[in-house]
């Protein structure tokens, strides 16, 4: 989703004559339309409905499959996001630009999770460190990012035994329009142009085409990987 546009405010001085008196009209600002996505539905009949209060935060996402669904719900206590759905919980702690320093990520008896994120001044994570524990054992893994045009390009883990790295590519003719949605959702600063491609170290990739519909908005994220297997994800927007 687009920043906030600064938007000039026109005086009209409308002329008067001998017998009235110079008038001043100030034109009001007009509102900035908010559009977030409210559903997808992908090529494994998967369907998510997203729903928001009245300050546009996620309150609940709902995940469909035929007969099958999951719920979950987000709770907001100050700084802190409490996000559950059965047995898995996720506690995010905001900063001043509403993303996530750490996050507790938790299924219970199973996994546990510290992951503590470091941000630059524009807001963009610059790394992450995660800790804890695992069926497979105990996690240590260093994260690093890095950026340009607003768009993260570059992706390296470090899990004390191997390293990965993945790049990413952006159409820069094309502003993400989801972003205010993804951050709402995700509670990152996520990147300014509609990704393109992604290429790991290790040969994969997947590359990504798009439609849309009047005003920018996706309405078809179309993806293929390596091996030629695509997939599709359809998207709804609600607008205020």
């Amino acid at each position: 989703m687009k920043k906030l546009n600064l938007l000039l405010i026109a005086f009209v001085i409308l002329a008067g004559t001998a017998c009235k008196k110079d008038k001043t009209t100030d034109e009001p600002t007009p509102a900035e339309k908010i559009c977030l996505v409210t559903s997808t539905t992908d090529s494994d009949s998967n369907t998510f409905i997203y729903t928001f209060d009245s300050q546009n935060r996620i309150i609940k996402n709902g995940a469909y499959n035929g007969p099958d669904s999951t719920i979950t719900i987000y709770t907001y206590t100050g700084n802190k996001v409490v996000m559950a759905s059965g047995i898995v919980e996720q506690t995010y702690f905001l900063n001043s630009y509403g993303f996530a320093d750490s996050v507790y990520y938790i299924v219970d008896g199973y996994v546990d999770l510290l992951i503590v994120l470091t941000h630059n001044s524009e807001g963009l994570v610059t790394s992450q460190k995660v800790t804890g524990t695992v069926p497979q054992g105990e996690v240590n893994q260093i994260g690093t990012f890095e950026y340009l045009n607003g768009d993260l390009v570059k992706q390296t883990n470090n899990d004390g035994t191997t390293t990965s790295t993945v790049t990413l590519e952006y159409y820069l003719d094309k502003p993400n329009k989801s972003k205010r949605f993804e951050e709402a959702t995700q509670f990152y600063n996520s990147s300014a142009h509609m990704l393109k491609k992604m290429t790991g170290d290790d040969g994969s990739f997947t590359s990504y085409t798009y439609e849309y519909d009047s005003e920018g908005k996706v309405t078809k994220e179309t993806s293929v990987d390596e091996t030629n297997t695509v997939s599709y994800q359809n998207f709804s927007w609600s607008c205020k």
